[in-house]
């Protein structure tokens, strides 16, 4: 009994600096990053359009697609993706009634 407790309180000792060894950001962890590269609100408040961006493993290079959301951040999907590079996003004006 008191060689099983030794022998568990040895391997939690030795265990522990290993638990406690901060993770190391490799370069490549930079293609599982993502960011919000800008956005723009609807004119009536109810939708926000934002563009997604990262970096793409296979290919090296950055990539952006086009999302848009409600502005509570529920109802998210893409409008706009594998199109090329999207680098600012704006809601239209709405169209006067004047005519």
């Amino acid at each position: 009994m008191m060689k099983s407790v030794a022998a568990t309180v040895a391997v939690m000792c030795l265990a522990a600096p290993a638990i406690a060894q901060p993770q190391v950001f490799a370069a490549r962890d930079v293609f599982e990053l993502e960011w919000v590269a800008g956005f723009d609100v609807a004119a009536d408040g109810r939708s926000v359009a934002f563009i997604r961006a990262g970096f793409d493993v296979m290919t090296d290079r950055a990539r952006t697609a086009l999302w848009i959301a409600d502005p509570a951040g529920r109802d998210i999907r893409p409008v706009l993706t594998n199109v090329g590079t999207i680098s600012k996003v704006v809601f239209a004006p709405r169209a006067t009634e004047s005519r």
